[in-house]
């Protein structure tokens, strides 16, 4: 099956650029990807290529299920293997994955496609495209999709969740140092049309409905690490700002002179009789030779009370609340004695 949107390619977005450039390095949170919310699960895929190489291949794996049980997937070219990467989840129906950048392919028609197999056979292709391979450009095939969409929860703005490809041939890496090139690919099947903002900015980032793709996205490192929230753009249209989707920190200094890919994957209601390893968001970072790294949500604050009961000690006369006290000390104040007093009753406790 291929993606309603094959033939849209990444747009450039160069506006980003000169809005970040103004503003002096963040360092409102930490590590290098980061979500809350829905769990919103987020794919980076990093390349740095010095000079033109082209045409080269990169596989992203964001399908959710290939094929019940199936814990790995092979790519193939006119019917030939080239490319294969396991499942995160091994023996688990969820899976993601990446191979690294490889090639110099050669320039022609060629048919991609997504097998249970190695041997490439027709019976056992589950997703596939042709593509007008150029010499002068680097590709990304992001498999995306489920194997029976009926077994999954539907796309909510009704775009077909079948196994598909979404082709990006545009991922060429500047190699600019002080710069990150973002491409952003929306691989969530049961998420709406979404749009990214970055608080620190103001930066309004239209994604678009499932599949949809925006490229070119220029980020200079010296912001440090940036929040980037996910919203709802119908949400958004009807004034809700405050309730998104999810919340990334990335750090860009991290990146600095790459490509990125980032893909939304994963579900937000997983379906009956599926655990959270199989089909909930994840956030995956996968860098330029195919290592995947899964990244956590950001750090909440949490309210912890302290609470010791004194009662015994006051009744045998070992403790008098009226001038003795009880305090807490610990590195969140400085290991002080006198910081945090618990209140003093028969249940002393402190927040």
């Amino acid at each position: 099956h291929q993606p309603p949107n094959l033939n849209t390619r990444t747009q450039r977005f160069e506006p980003l650029c000169s809005a970040f450039l103004s503003l002096k390095q963040s360092t409102m949170l930490k590590h290098l990807t980061r979500f809350s919310g829905l769990a919103f699960g987020i794919v980076l895929a990093g390349a740095t290529l010095a000079a033109a190489q082209s045409p080269m291949y990169q596989w992203i794996n964001a399908a959710p299920t290939v094929a019940a049980g199936q814990d790995s997937v092979y790519f193939c070219e006119d019917g030939t293997f080239i490319g294969d990467f396991p499942g995160f989840d091994v023996g688990a129906t969820y899976f993601r994955g990446a191979e690294g950048f490889f090639g110099p392919g050669s320039p022609g028609t060629k048919v991609i496609a997504a097998s249970t197999s190695m041997d490439c056979a027709d019976d056992n292709i589950v997703a596939s495209v042709s593509v007008d391979v150029a010499a002068d450009k680097n590709y990304q095939f992001i498999l995306t999709g489920v194997h029976d969409p009926s077994m999954y929860p539907s796309n909510p703005d009704g775009v077909p969740t079948d196994l598909a490809f979404v082709v990006n041939d545009d991922a060429i890496v500047t190699g600019t140092p002080g710069l990150v090139t973002v491409s952003l690919v929306h691989a969530a099947p049961d998420i709406p049309d979404v749009t990214g903002i970055v608080p620190l900015t103001s930066t309004v980032l239209p994604l678009g409905p499932y599949q949809a793709t925006v490229g070119g996205l220029l980020f200079p490192s010296i912001l440090g690490e940036t929040l980037v929230e996910v919203h709802s753009t119908a949400a958004l249209a009807a004034g809700d700002s405050l309730s998104p989707l999810a919340k990334a920190v990335v750090n860009l200094p991290l990146l600095d002179g790459q490509s990125v890919t980032a893909l939304a994957t994963g579900f937000a209601n997983p379906p009956a009789g599926k655990t959270a390893a199989d089909a909930s968001y994840k956030t995956i970072g996968v860098l330029a030779d195919g290592t995947v790294v899964e990244l956590l949500p950001p750090p909440v604050d949490v309210t912890v009370e302290f609470a010791i009961d004194m009662s015994v000690e006051i009744t045998t006369g070992n403790f008098n609340p009226e001038t003795d006290i009880v305090t807490v000390a610990g590195s969140m104040n400085g290991w002080s004695t006198t910081a945090d007093t618990l209140l003093p009753d028969a249940i002393h406790q402190v927040r």
